[in-house]
């Protein structure tokens, strides 16, 4: 099993969402788990809970 499937399941992400990425630092006892989804991915409204919306104003990129 891969890292980033170790966490995806730890971490209970259901699809869309899936653990991108796994970085451990034992110097700086820092660990960086980079969460992502597809794009075109559709969501539950936060606010009114209405399905089906795009989300927009999104960033790409490491830490």
């Amino acid at each position: 099993m891969r890292d980033t499937e170790l966490f995806q399941l730890a971490l209970g992400l259901t699809s869309p969402w899936h653990v991108e990425s796994c970085k451990f630092d034992l110097d700086k006892h820092r660990l960086d788990v980079k969460i992502d989804f597809p794009r075109g991915s559709v969501f539950a409204c936060p606010s009114c809970g209405k399905e089906g919306c795009g989300a927009y104003d999104t960033t790409s990129g490491g830490i």
